[in-house]
């Protein structure tokens, strides 16, 4: 049942749209740190400088597709405390990744402007 508590404690609605399947697609994700704490390396002279945590996150973003070859991560970028990334799920859609080269580190590539940038846009 949905309305069940688990533990008599927790249960929150769900954030999902009902109206979208979920099943393939084109996703932004943020992933973020509890307590804003900077788990996943420093920012030293202009550089990210990974955390063995942080580089343990880099490691298991490149080889995702190996373990889920439904999903592919083209572009991404690991900040102290989060880490932003695009995930494209295949769902059987035929969904192509339109940028297959290393992409990751471009935050100063993402437009702010309220441009509509896309992900090829960025990669070259």
């Amino acid at each position: 049942m949905l309305d069940e508590k688990f533990m008599n404690k927790y249960r929150i609605a769900s954030a999902r749209a009902q109206w979208h399947d979920y099943n393939g697609g084109e996703y932004f994700v943020t992933i973020c740190t509890h307590g804003k704490k900077h788990y996943f390396g420093e920012i030293w002279g202009g550089q990210m400088n990974l955390s063995e945590i942080g580089n343990y996150a880099n490691n298991v973003i490149q080889i995702i597709s190996t373990h889920n070859h439904y999903a592919e991560i083209p572009l991404y970028v690991i900040m102290p405390n989060h880490i932003h990334l695009i995930v494209i799920i295949d769902g059987g859609n035929g969904v192509t990744v339109p940028c297959r080269k290393n992409c990751r580190d471009v935050p100063w590539r993402v437009s702010t402007d309220g441009k509509n940038t896309t992900m090829q846009d960025i990669c070259n």
